[in-house]
């Protein structure tokens, strides 16, 4: 916490923070470990101990060029669809978000142009602990299927061990 003036430079700007008050830590009350954290306490609800796991990030844009085509819904029904045809569990969470795109331009002496698209996270954690490579083989497979399936130009996938970003893939059509 920073409770002196400070200033810092950010893109060639220079910028002050200068804190106004008394510094005040509030709490909620008596302070609580994380259950998932070392140390927890198993209970009915919470099972510490899972250990890491693998999981991926997909960043899927909803749009075609300039026009909005796709829904999050879609993208949640071919997902799960996909993941259950390959004998995986569909257990998957979707954050819809609102994203810039820069593409190259087709002419090559043509400026790149800029999208700005409703889009969504795909995040799948492997929390069965399947094989590393099976698990990496099938969300390389969703990834090329949903860019296809969503007539994108590029999908990313992070790919993340203890919720460390470990690999960051670009899957084309």
């Amino acid at each position: 916490m920073y409770n002196r003036p400070f200033a810092m430079r950010y893109n060639r700007q220079e910028i002050r923070f200068n804190p106004c008050g008394t510094l005040r830590i509030v709490s909620l009350g008596k302070k609580r470990r994380n259950p998932l954290g070392g140390g927890g306490v198993r209970t009915k609800q919470t099972t510490p101990g899972m250990g890491r796991v693998w999981g991926v990030r997909m960043f899927v844009g909803l749009s075609v060029g300039h026009e909005p085509k796709y829904s999050i819904a879609r993208l949640v029904k071919f997902t799960k669809d996909f993941l259950i045809g390959q004998g995986w569990p569909p257990d998957s969470s979707f954050v819809a978000q609102r994203g810039i795109y820069t593409y190259a331009s087709t002419d090559p002496k043509g400026p790149a142009g800029v999208v700005e698209e409703e889009s969504a996270q795909v995040i799948i954690l492997d929390a069965v602990k399947f094989d590393k490579d099976a698990f990496l083989l099938v969300m390389q497979n969703l990834a090329e299927y949903l860019v296809k399936a969503f007539e994108q130009e590029k999908i990313f996938v992070q790919v993340q061990y203890a919720n460390v970003v470990r690999d960051t893939w670009m899957v084309t059509q």
